[in-house]
């Protein structure tokens, strides 16, 4: 069984995000690693909760998708 990680609510929050973007821009999670140029094991472990989104992958979904507002999707708050 793979090991979970448990860090907290600001990691549910972003990988809610994760697969609401992904779902809503109807890809599979095959698709939508190959859109970010990232494995599809990687997209699937960190939706599971198996692994945390690093650098790499941050940094992918970002030059992707500059719409994403990161912060946001790690659950904090914005004043602007």
């Amino acid at each position: 069984m793979g090991r979970r990680n448990t860090n907290g609510k600001e990691m549910d929050e972003f990988r809610k995000h994760l697969k609401e973007f992904r779902e809503a821009k109807g890809f599979n999670k095959r698709q939508f690693s190959h859109e970010i140029g990232m494995s599809e094991n990687s997209v699937q472990k960190i939706e599971k909760n198996q692994k945390n989104p690093g650098y790499k992958f941050l940094k992918a979904l970002n030059e992707k998708y500059p719409e994403i507002d990161l912060l946001e999707w790690f659950g904090f708050k914005v004043v602007r």
